[in-house]
């Protein structure tokens, strides 16, 4: 049992498509997920319509972080605010 010749074309074809669905999800991830420089986390936010709020997903130092945009993360930024109101003694 051997591959005839729209077999053969019908798998390249649907590994020319799989091998660009990762390349534009890789790109699209660098778009969304920011790494923080105070905690050299990876982070991302996202909106859920269920309830109404924005949620922060932290993935940890793990992933890499080329192609990151370097953001601070809101876990950082209230630490950042509360350290600032301590200093300034309101």
């Amino acid at each position: 049992m051997g591959f005839k010749g729209d077999d053969i074309y019908n798998y390249l074809n649907s590994k020319l498509v799989a091998d660009q669905s990762i390349d534009s999800s890789s790109k699209s991830a660098d778009v969304v997920i920011k790494l923080c420089t105070s905690c050299n986390q990876t982070w991302e936010s996202y909106f859920c319509r269920n309830i109404n709020k924005t949620r922060t997903v932290y993935h940890g130092s793990t992933m890499p972080s080329y192609g990151k945009e370097r953001k601070n993360c809101p876990r950082c930024e209230v630490t950042k605010a509360n350290k600032l109101i301590k200093f300034q003694g309101v």
